[in-house]
């Protein structure tokens, strides 16, 4: 396919999936077009020549194919998907607007729909476009999702809870159900009349005459649902957050939950052949087969793709820690400079017996009062401790998605004691986290726990001896029973920011066991620190992240503009389709995360966490860097890229 390549690992995520000329077509942000010819078993790059979110795909024939998206794009193809053109259809009173849906009907009638009450409507193809209004609520609502009948009826389903009707051979729209206080998010035809609309907090409608009444369906979950597929046996799938899948059978009135479930939010379902089920979500385009979700660019060892490898970063000890160095408000607030070094002390323990593992009951309750014993001493002010980061740490929470932001809930449950009743949920919540790798290992074989060392206890720059002297007593105490776990490793890790001395010319310590590792900070500079666009720097990290996501960087990426996509999504119903760097609103906040704070440009735009032992990083980055700035005029404003480098470096402790 003309100008299109291989599908490798990405943090893509996607957000609508369709059948076209050349196969089955995926679309997401920052401009992504994907498309499989082999029932997804793998995925093509396709050039879409733009870098905003595309949000819905929809073919009118094998050749003929549009697409909507963020900032008013809209862009055709005439030729199955090889290549694709912008269209010019927004007028100048809603240029910029974000398009939610696309679809065609019969006679050549087409419907866009988008923020601020947009409706855009074709009767010739789609070679001209005219605006249609309605008799709005007090509120300019968003259109999620449009849908034309082969009657002739048309609906469009909004973020206020209203079902809007077009009648066959009408102009005007009327609102038939709502408003309500859950926004509907999506349709799916289900023929001679039948419609399915879903949308969040488990809404499910349905209407038998084109749209003139709805009645509730129960379902057996009350998630966000965002994508739906009317199956070649009958029944109906929705799909939705936090890897929700549930199914109507044919004959069957209620919904309920799938066995099997991803871990991950889906945003897109297709059949495809063979009854293979095709899918789109945070973690990138996949299928179901062999009751497991299989996502391109996964496998054991690299277990995260899409907005999980996000999470999966931002759970990183040494990311957490350097984050912590250069934005923390409370030392701001008092006027402190951001800190150059961290120190923490990591513990890897795994179960004694060769036939449990660290999530076993046992073995994970007796990991925990290892934790309580490291924070109760830390609470004492002893042992040069100044926290305790493991699973059950206040800071380890997973995230689910509710009507106005993202709410934190502990990954290890509070409610109630630990068995083997709760660990399938636990396994999940841990996955969806990101601390795959981080804290757990990926066949829960082994758990770290973090201690942050205060460095004025520091001893010649080793751990602190009265830290490692509790480490020793603490094994001693060990009889042949308890505890269930041992005590693997003992690691001390240093973060600490380098002055004028690239990687490879400075030396680290004598004792250190594993190769230095080196994290690069992309900070945008101004003229005055104290005012800058949150806007502008938002734009600024996501233009940045597609730039380097198109070089060859020996590390992965993670930027500040991934979290305020999320949190887009956060403020818009769990509705995946604001998975957008476009919008900034004022009400932004830090509600979903913590790291980007809006009273400073000194934050980074962009991490880049290096491989271990590679050294010559930096050059690369700051070639790229000067690509970035020359291409964005950055010389011809006040602004600048300032790259930062820091060393990570790792000595074992000896409890011996």
């Amino acid at each position: 396919m003309a100008g299109s390549g291989q599908e490798t690992p990405s943090q893509r995520v996607f957000t609508g999936l369709a059948f076209g000329g050349e196969g089955v077509f995926a679309v997401g942000e920052a401009g992504a077009i994907r498309v499989s010819d082999n029932n997804a078993d793998s995925w093509q790059v396709v050039s879409s020549g733009v870098e905003h979110t595309l949000t819905a795909i929809e073919f009118v024939t094998d050749k003929q194919g549009w697409v909507t998206g963020h900032n008013g794009i809209v862009l055709q193809t005439l030729n199955g998907g090889r290549s694709w053109q912008p269209v010019q259809v927004a007028g100048e009173d809603h240029p910029n607007l974000a398009l939610m849906d696309v679809t065609f009907g019969k006679d050549q009638q087409g419907l866009i729909v988008g923020e601020d009450n947009l409706i855009l409507a074709t009767r010739d193809g789609g070679d001209s476009w005219s605006r249609e209004v309605y008799k709005a609520g007090r509120f300019s609502s968003i259109h999620n999702a449009a849908l034309l009948l082969d009657s002739g009826h048309a609906l469009i389903a909004t973020s206020a809870g209203e079902m809007l009707v077009r009648l066959p051979g009408e102009h005007e729209w009327n609102r038939v159900h709502g408003p309500g206080r859950k926004a509907l998010l999506g349709m799916i035809d289900l023929g001679s009349g039948r419609i399915l609309a879903f949308g969040s907090h488990g809404l499910i409608l349905e209407t038998a005459d084109a749209g003139a009444t709805w009645n509730e369906v129960k379902a057996t979950s009350s998630a966000n649902y965002l994508a739906g597929a009317h199956l070649g046996d009958g029944s109906v799938l929705l799909v939705g957050s936090e890897g929700m899948v549930v199914r109507r059978h044919a004959g069957e009135a209620m919904f309920l939950q799938d066995e099997h479930l991803p871990p991950g939010t889906l945003t897109g379902v297709v059949e495809g052949q063979n009854g293979r089920l095709l899918v789109t979500g945070a973690q990138g385009t996949g299928f179901l087969a062999d009751n497991d979700y299989h996502f391109a660019g996964t496998d054991k060892a690299n277990p995260y793709t899409g907005y999980l490898l996000t999470r999966a970063l931002l759970h990183r000890p040494e990311v957490v820690q350097l984050l912590e160095l250069n934005t923390s408000s409370f030392r701001r607030s008092f006027g402190d400079a951001p800190k150059d070094q961290a120190s923490w002390v990591s513990v890897s323990v795994s179960a004694r017996s060769e036939a449990d593992d660290v999530l076993t009951p046992a073995v994970f309750n007796d990991i925990h009062q290892l934790h309580k014993a490291l924070a109760e001493q830390r609470l004492q002010g002893k042992l040069g401790l100044l926290g305790v980061m493991s699973l059950w740490s206040e800071d380890q929470t997973h995230i689910v998605l509710d009507r106005s932001t993202g709410t934190h809930h502990p990954v290890v449950s509070r409610s109630r004691d630990y068995s083997d009743e709760e660990r399938p949920y636990l396994e999940k919540r841990i996955f969806q986290s990101g601390l795959v790798g981080n804290v757990v290992s990926e066949d829960f074989r082994s758990m770290t726990l973090q201690a942050e060392v205060d460095l004025s206890e520091e001893v010649n720059g080793n751990a602190p001896s009265a830290l490692v002297s509790f480490f020793k007593d603490y094994q001693n105490s060990f009889d042949a029973q308890s505890p269930a776990y041992t005590v693997d490793k003992l690691e001390y890790v240093s973060l600490q920011k380098l002055y004028g001395t690239l990687p490879g010319a400075e030396t680290g310590s004598e004792h250190q066991d594993t190769p230095t590792q080196y994290l690069y900070e992309i900070a945008l500079k101004t003229a005055d620190s104290q005012r800058c666009s949150t806007e502008e720097a938002l734009r600024l990290s996501a233009d940045l992240e597609n730039h380097l996501s198109g070089e060859s960087l020996d590390g992965e990426l993670l930027s500040v503009a991934k979290l305020f996509k999320y949190n887009q999504v956060a403020r818009h119903d769990g509705n995946w389709k604001w998975f957008s760097a476009d919008g900034y609103q004022q009400w932004y906040s830090r509600g979903v995360h913590l790291f980007w704070e809006r009273s400073s440009c000194v934050n980074p735009l962009a991490l880049v966490i290096g491989k271990h032992g590679a050294k010559d990083a930096p050059g690369r980055i700051s070639e790229m860097l000067g690509q970035f700035e020359e291409a964005k005029a950055l010389a011809e404003t006040d602004k600048s890229l300032n790259l930062n480098v820091y060393r990570l470096d790792r000595t074992a402790v000896t409890m011996h």
